[in-house]
Parts: C-alpha cells; structure tokens; sequence
C-alpha cells in the first residue's frame, strides 16, 4: 500500500467569535502562518487543552506535596527524590506547596489568636 493516504477523522464544529477574535483569525490566515481559520482554531485549542491538563495535574500534584510536607517522613521522602535526581531543593511546584501550607498555617494562628480573645 504504498500509495495509500491516510485520512484524519475531524468532525465539523460552528462556534460564534467576536468581531476581533475574527480579524486576528482573518489576519494570522493571510499570513500563511495557517492554512485556515480551521487549522488556525485546531492548533490554538490543542495548546489549550495540553496546558489545561498539565495545570490540572499541578493542582493534583501540589495538594499531595502539601499533605507530604506535613509529615516528616513525607519531607525526608522528597528530600531522598531530589537528592536522588540531583535536583535543586528550589522547585517551583515544592515552593508553591510550602507557600501555601505556610498560608494555612497562618490562617490557623489567626483563628486561635481570634478565639482566645473571644473566650
């Protein structure tokens, strides 16, 4: 079968757009940088939804980093992890759930400050 195409499977899909969005769409078309508004509106909501995903897996992954970092096995474990991987101690997703377990363990301070004076 060597001169046999293979088709993509698309199916049709009508959206409304605004003025603008349309003249940018119009525009980066007469550009070439995109054979059409089609593959212009295929390439944008792939990016889309791959960043989507990866933001939603962050989520995921801090919420268990905040639960580990609670516990002192759970540090000594990432501390093994990036030790092992030679990785700086300084990642983004690490900082972000210290940030954040920092934040609630203030926001817990306050409330027992605010209680003691109630009582």
């Amino acid at each position: 079968m060597a001169g046999a195409q293979i088709k993509k499977k698309k199916v049709t899909l009508n959206v409304t757009v605004s003025p603008y969005l349309k003249r940018k769409i119009d525009a980066l078309v007469e550009t070439e940088e995109f054979s059409s508004a089609s593959d212009l509106t295929t390439t944008a909501l792939t990016e889309f939804l791959l960043k989507h995903d990866l933001e939603q897996e962050e989520i995921g992954a801090v919420e268990i980093l905040i639960e580990l970092l609670q516990t002192e096995i759970g540090r000594k474990a990432i501390n093994a992890v990036l030790q092992q991987k030679g990785s700086s101690p300084k990642i983004p997703v690490v900082e972000e759930a210290k940030s954040k377990i920092k934040k609630i363990k203030k926001e817990e301070d306050d409330v027992e400050i605010l209680e003691e004076f109630t009582l």
